[in-house]
């Protein structure tokens, strides 16, 4: 009597709950289309700001062998650097919101240097919200290298994230 009992309030609950998760279906349906939305719009991760803060922005020459890894030349997803290319190393705390052909521009930069900058390199694991700006002038390692160091390290940069990717 008590297994009767028992199988028929597990039945029960079983059949509350598919009616609990068919009115939350319907609910939400209503809701989306209230506000026009659509299933995958639902799906795809919210921005809640266009902007992020950097703790520390510097310079770096990717094809200097003291400033890369064991194959200056080639940033971090295979990217082949030229000089000329207004390309940052992110550091990887910052992967979660910028990535591979992100495209940012720098705001509190001197008026001289490029303001839009595209993500092809990651910086040393050791570094946490900081940037680095492959160096844009300069006609060889030395020349970049000492340019970059009168612009020195900024503080507290604020990038702009563009929405379109390369």
């Amino acid at each position: 009597m008590f297994r009767k009992i028992n199988v028929c309030i597990v039945l029960v609950l079983i059949m509350l709950s598919l009616v609990l998760m068919l009115f939350v279906n319907m609910k939400a349906n209503e809701i989306m289309a209230k506000f026009d939305l659509e299933k995958s719009a639902i799906t795809q991760p919210v921005t809640l700001t266009d902007y992020i803060i950097v703790q520390r922005v510097s310079f770096y020459n990717p094809l200097d062998p003291n400033q890369t890894d064991d194959s200056p030349g080639i940033c971090a997803w295979n990217y082949k650097y030229q000089p000329g290319d207004n390309i940052i190393a992110i550091s990887r705390d910052l992967l979660s919101i910028l990535g591979n052909g992100s495209k940012v521009r720098i705001h509190g930069l001197p008026e001289e240097l490029p303001k839009i900058y595209i993500v092809r390199d990651k910086t040393a694991a050791r570094w946490e919200s900081t940037i680095d700006i492959a160096f844009p002038f300069g006609d060889n390692i030395d020349e970049r290298k000492s340019l970059a160091k009168e612009y020195g390290i900024m503080e507290n940069l604020k990038l702009e994230i563009l929405k379109e990717e390369i």
